[in-house]
């Protein structure tokens, strides 16, 4: 691929209701508020588009609690690549999404809890 096709990609014009970001590391994304879904593949391609739409609209991450997301990428061969739920107001991620919902991280926290009294610290 030539620099010249490389530089057009990047000004092509984003999907409706996507944000290009930028990590604080320096990487590029994208956002899409209400899919609640990111990804750091170039959307603006659009056979790498649909075929990220193609998987999203299996997950239905739109109707997640709020605070929950979906990092999603897939292979050339429009495979899902790398899948990864994050839930921001509990501070946790997984590859298993039933790993992120309230329940599971109650569950998680009542876990921690228990092993802390069955397990008391001692210097």
């Amino acid at each position: 691929m030539s620099l010249s096709t490389e530089l057009e990609k990047t000004q092509s014009p984003l999907p409706k209701d996507w944000n290009l970001c930028v990590h604080p590391r320096g990487w590029l994304y994208f956002y899409n508020p209400t899919l609640k879904l990111l990804t750091d593949q170039d959307i603006r391609d659009p056979q790498r588009y649909s075929q990220l739409l193609v998987h999203a609209s299996e997950f239905k991450s739109s109707e997640w609690e709020e605070g929950t997301e979906l990092m999603l990428q897939v292979n050339r061969n429009g495979a899902i690549d790398f899948i990864l739920g994050i839930n921001h107001k509990h501070c946790i991620a997984s590859q298993s999404l039933s790993d992120i919902t309230h329940e599971a991280v109650e569950s998680l926290e009542h876990d921690v809890y228990e092993c802390i009294v069955l397990n008391p610290h001692r210097p």
